[in-house]
């Protein structure tokens, strides 16, 4: 007959195996991109141009980033894997020393389409009344495209291959007035590196594993009355 106590002790070991194992592929798995740029800026329109709105004028050098978390948001990934969206896959981005009003995230992407050649990105972040619309883009151009698939690293990213446009496009949008007051700065991205780095799983995560790691621990060392019997599976 099996003892009670050796079989529970193996069930919870199992299981606390299985929780670090999956915590650590997550883990592994876990990978966010930062995009940093520096241009200039072609050109600024829209309703208002006297910097009230968005503080550039053409010719200003910018500078900035954003980062693309593709374990964010839910990914839209075709049969053939020629295009990808990501959705809600941005978490933070800079313009160079503008500061995006608010924190209201309203909707962010992440695109990839091999049969064009493009990678892109939007955010739109805001306070209610204020909405600023950022969207960033390389563009090589059907046939040219230098990636087969969306699954490829993204740290292979060089400019030279998107010869149809490489821009940042930053927009601020009045909506409390009437028209709408509007300002849009068009910058050409001159230089850009990507890079990758692990997302930490959070630490209520490794904490949660490690007690039941411990929990069992204390189950084995605790002496009991009743006769060992040995274990067979």
């Amino acid at each position: 007959m099996k003892n009670n106590n050796c079989r529970f002790n193996f069930q919870l070991f199992f299981a606390a195996v299985l929780i670090l194992s999956i915590t650590t592929s997550a883990n592994a798995a876990a990978i966010a991109y930062r995009f940093d740029y520096s241009g200039h800026v072609m050109t600024v329109g829209g309703t208002v141009l006297d910097g009230s709105l968005l503080p550039f004028t053409a010719g200003d050098a910018v500078s900035g980033s954003f980062t693309f978390d593709p374990s964010g948001g839910t990914q839209l990934i075709d049969p053939q894997a020629i295009s990808a969206q990501f959705q809600d896959s941005i978490t933070a981005f800079s313009f160079g020393s503008f500061n995006a009003i608010g924190t209201q995230a309203a909707h962010s992407s992440f695109l990839l389409d091999s049969s064009l050649g493009q990678v892109s990105a939007y955010k739109q972040v805001g306070t209610g009344s204020i909405y600023d619309n950022f969207s960033f883009m390389l563009l090589a151009g059907s046939g040219n495209s230098p990636f087969a698939d969306v699954l490829f690293d993204l740290t292979q990213i060089k400019l030279g291959d998107y010869p149809m446009r490489s821009e940042f496009v930053l927009e601020r949008v009045d909506i409390s007035s009437n028209p709408l007051r509007f300002t849009e700065v068009r910058a050409k991205i001159d230089s850009i590196t990507v890079s990758a780095a692990v997302v930490p799983v959070p630490a209520a995560v490794w904490l949660f594993g490690s007690g039941m790691l411990g929990l069992f621990g204390v189950l084995r060392r605790r002496p009991s009355s009743i006769p060992q019997a040995t274990c067979r599976f």
